[in-house]
């Protein structure tokens, strides 16, 4: 079992899963898990300091032994996350408590992670229509009738970087604009928060693991807006030689579209 410690110059014994939102860490805790602590005399950096070790793995297991340890600042933050080199953290160490569906991607580790389809498609009369693959508020308008409202706010960050990522990928014909449109930056944020929607890291983690990589990046993509169902569809109709739909063509808004 690898695990994630994270060290924050401060005594931890009193710090709540509130108190680690307000520091920066919110994306590594969750409700409901216990959150181990312990205080130590130093830690990572060019000045160690006296402080203190968070994790959702057992007590036991938080010790700081830069000899046997790997130690990241976190960005933003006053905290450095690290891991035992010998046991590195998988998807089973860090999956949330629910993991939306979606496509197992193999990333960088070597390891297959489950990447959330945010935005998924459904085969209806021969043609594709465009579906939300998140939870999404139920409502009801001025004469009772059912409809959907926003994505719920746990997982509308998630929304935002595939509509982004569906785009510019299909608004576009050639790889040179595509690159104009969605800078390396834009991608990594959008690949990170595919992966943050079932996991808890962020850049630190993503790195010390070494999960993004220039092909896996778009295979997290990819799999945010439901990809390989797109290239079954496709598949299926060019051996038929029943039609010629293309990926942007589609039947129903993606943002408002239900199956």
């Amino acid at each position: 079992m690898g695990c994630f410690l994270y060290y924050l110059p401060e005594s931890t014994s009193g710090l709540t899963l509130a108190a680690l939102v307000e520091r920066g860490l919110g994306y590594a805790f969750e409700a409901g898990r216990e959150i181990s602590k312990r205080e130590v005399t130093t830690g990572p950096g060019a000045t160690p300091k006296p402080g203190g070790l968070v994790s959702h793995c057992p007590a036991g297991s938080l010790l700081y032994l830069p000899d046997k340890q790997v130690w990241r600042r976190v960005p933003g933050t006053e905290a450095w996350v690290g891991h035992d080199k010998a046991s590195l953290p998988g998807p089973d160490d860090l999956a949330r408590g629910e993991l939306l569906d979606g496509h197992h991607v193999r990333l960088g580790d070597g390891r297959l992670w489950q990447v959330p389809a945010a935005r998924r498609i459904a085969e209806v009369d021969d043609t594709i229509a465009h579906y939300s693959g998140v939870p999404r508020v139920i409502d009801w308008d001025a004469e009772g009738k059912r409809v959907y409202g926003d994505v719920v706010p746990a997982y509308r960050a998630l929304w935002a970087a595939a509509c982004g990522w569906f785009d510019a990928k299909l608004g576009v014909d050639t790889d040179a604009e595509r690159a104009e449109i969605l800078e390396a930056s834009v991608a990594e944020e959008y690949a990170l928060a595919g992966l943050a929607a079932n996991y808890r890291l962020w850049k630190p983690e993503a790195g010390l693991l070494g999960l993004l990589t220039d092909t896996t990046e778009v295979d997290v993509l990819d799999a945010m807006i439901d990809w390989p169902s797109w290239e079954k569809f496709l598949k299926k109709k060019q051996d038929a030689g029943t039609s010629n739909t293309e990926p942007g063509r589609v039947a129903d808004s993606p943002a408002t579209g239900q199956p």
